[in-house]
């Protein structure tokens, strides 16, 4: 196979590192920065205070790059650009949305103070007052916590840290109540209020009409994240790029369910995933219309008339799956489960236009294939040096 599936995950895990902080020109700047938040440094390489400013930009860039992307701009080289934005003096940091400027930063250069700057302008936890003040989407985070929980500070903490890697994805929401009977004064519903006064609050997670409630988090704080990462997608989630590339970020392992979605049986397919889900935690379940799979696959090995059926993609192994057509999907995940199931021998290959986001600003600068382009440029100029340099030891030693 020419190029397998490990080599343009090994080569999008690489792109992906070096492009934490991406490298805004006069060409690219004003496209980029067109569409959603963007922090971005202005600098130039001989300022002692840009050097120092470095590491901790990259630093918060990796922990709160999910909603916001962060640029640089190098001033010297990209003057028109550091003109038009009126930058006076080295580091500025500026915050942008949809292209506009917001704000400057202004605060003590620490990971911890981008974080609270971000949230305050960001704001990506809404207050509300009552359960009607929750919008109706596909799902819904709620913090329904007690003003004199002791746990408080750091739950609020931890849940505007998820929100801010994952508020583009969905809404977080946050109720703050002094006692019951100001909880009960509001519309919130009966039974999240009973289950949730016992504990000082919980988290809710609405998936359209249901909800799940977690009151363990109050007992160790550090579970809230865990919980709101697994519940950013509920089970059969329709596979977009934003989700393939937090799976393949995160090295979950999937099952997909490759689906015609204008066949009657479709929802009925996607209803029996979902039960399935309940016993196999250890995936992810997903589904993917049969006409969107070639933007994500070049050669899945499964045709229209198989459907619908069931693939599962391992991770970090990259093993693909491919259920048959003489077995059940009970017996299916019964086989993967016991590892008794035979393995594609073929690499599944994938689209490089897959490790681009549905929105612009979450594309990377660099696709593997241009990395990998790079990379083999710098490897050939090293072994023309090489040759080069033995070539003329040897022509020395003819002369000795």
């Amino acid at each position: 196979m020419k190029f397998s599936l490990f080599s343009i995950f090994f080569l999008f895990s690489i792109s992906f590192s070096f492009c934490q902080v991406e490298i805004l020109t006069t060409e690219n700047f004003a496209e980029n920065t067109k569409s959603g938040y963007w922090l971005i440094k202005f600098y130039a390489d001989w300022c002692p205070h840009c050097k120092k400013l470095n590491p901790i930009f990259e630093e918060a860039a990796k922990k709160y790059s999910g909603g916001v992307t962060f640029g640089s701009v190098h001033c010297p080289d990209e003057g028109s650009v550091c003109n038009k934005q009126n930058i006076r003096g080295y580091p500025t940091v500026k915050l942008y949305e949809n292209g506009i400027e917001k704000t400057t930063f202004n605060a003590e250069r620490t990971v911890e103070s981008f974080r609270k700057f971000l949230i305050n302008e960001i704001q990506p936890v809404h207050q509300i007052k009552s359960f009607k003040d929750l919008e109706k989407e596909e799902v819904q985070f709620l913090l329904l916590i007690e003003s004199s929980n002791s746990q408080k500070e750091q739950l609020i903490r931890n849940y505007q840290n998820s929100a801010l890697e994952n508020f583009h994805f969905r809404k977080f929401s946050i109720f703050e109540y002094d006692s019951s009977d100001v909880l009960k004064e509001t519309d919130f519903d009966a039974k999240i209020i009973e289950e949730s006064i016992k504990s000082g609050g919980s988290l809710v997670i609405f998936y359209k009409d249901l909800f799940e409630t977690f009151e363990e988090i109050f007992y160790d704080p550090g579970n809230l994240e865990e919980l709101i990462d697994e519940g950013l997608f509920p089970p059969m989630s329709e596979l977009s790029r934003s989700y393939y590339q937090k799976l393949k970020k995160d090295k979950q392992t999937f099952a997909l369910a490759i689906l015609d979605r204008k066949h009657e049986d479709s929802e009925l397919f996607k209803e029996t995933m979902i039960t399935f889900s309940q016993t196999q935690k250890h995936l992810n379940f997903v589904w993917i219309d049969w006409e969107n799979v070639e933007n994500f696959f070049l050669n899945l090995p499964v045709k229209k008339q198989d459907l619908p059926t069931i693939i599962i993609l391992t991770q970090p192994d990259h093993d693909l799956y491919i259920q048959p057509k003489d077995m059940g999907i009970a017996n299916f995940f019964k086989q993967f489960s016991d590892g008794k199931l035979k393995k594609h021998q073929e690499d599944i290959q994938e689209k490089p236009e897959v490790f681009f986001s549905d929105d612009p600003q979450n594309s990377f600068e660099f696709s593997p294939f241009i990395l990998l382009i790079v990379v083999g440029f710098f490897v050939g100029v090293g072994f023309m040096a090489y040759k080069l340099y033995n070539r003329k030891r040897e022509e020395r030693e003819k002369f000795d």
